[in-house]
């Protein structure tokens, strides 16, 4: 995942740069009792600058449940507030319970030398982490619906960001390779982290292994479990993509 987004952020890419006002805030939400006002262009956070809307909300959706220092510009004048987006916001009111617009967007050609994208990979795939837990959290707790996509999601998914060019084609692909690893790694049977959990299960009784048959077969009903995920995620993927016109 780290050479494939050292790449994406070395070939030349397309992006949309402006200023993000905020265009509503709503009573009693974070942002209100920050003291944001609609008007007020958004600046940085965290001190990291905010060139567009899709910028704005990753920093948000990496830092939920934390306080954030957000600086805005107003009629000229800076000034910081802090603030902590929501976990589980009112149903329309996000995370800060903020509406935004970009101000004379424009779009610019970007690349990057590979002495700076290279750590840039190493800091988006932390990221992605992050990302992952969050959503992961999100999705527990009602926030947002359950979503999976299986092969043939991921395949119509792959289409449709190659049209969008090399360089989003390879984040893409960073990002299956990242989602693969970390659910790989969870201890479910018939997975390398079903595995690992044996082996801890094993250290935990001092040595005493557990019996080969019995392990074995935990893993095949674990793995017949899993095909009858896949098919049932994929036949989901079917229904949406035929029902959606695709």
């Amino acid at each position: 995942p780290i050479v494939l987004l050292a790449a994406a952020f070395m070939v030349p890419h397309t992006t949309v740069i402006g200023e993000v006002e905020i265009e509503e805030v709503v009573a009693d939400s974070p942002a209100a009792r920050a003291g944001l006002v609609p008007g007020d262009i958004l600046v940085a956070i965290n001190g990291k600058p905010v060139p567009n809307t899709g910028e704005l909300n990753r920093y948000i959706r990496l830092n939920l449940g934390k306080e954030i220092t957000v600086a805005v510009k107003h009629d000229g004048a800076t000034r910081t507030v802090r603030l902590t987006p929501r976990w589980n916001p009112p149903p329309g009111q996000g995370a800060t319970g903020i509406a935004v617009k970009m101000l004379a967007p424009a779009i610019v050609v970007e690349k990057v030398p590979f002495w700076r994208a290279i750590p840039m990979g190493v800091t988006e795939l932390l990221d992605t982490f992050v990302l992952f837990k969050n959503a992961i959290i999100t999705m527990i707790i009602g926030t947002v619906p359950v979503q999976l996509t299986g092969p043939v999601g991921i395949a119509q998914m792959t289409g449709e960001v190659a049209q969008a060019g090399i360089g989003p084609l390879l984040e893409f692909a960073a990002f299956l390779s990242i989602n693969l690893a970390i659910i790989n790694m969870l201890p479910l049977p018939a997975l390398d982290g079903g595995r690992i959990a044996f082996v801890l299960l094993e250290w935990a009784r001092r040595g005493k292994r557990i019996p080969p048959k019995v392990e074995a077969l935990v893993h095949t009903i674990g793995f017949a479990m899993l095909l009858g995920l896949i098919l049932i995620v994929t036949y989901q993927d079917i229904i949406r993509i035929v029902g959606s016109g695709g």
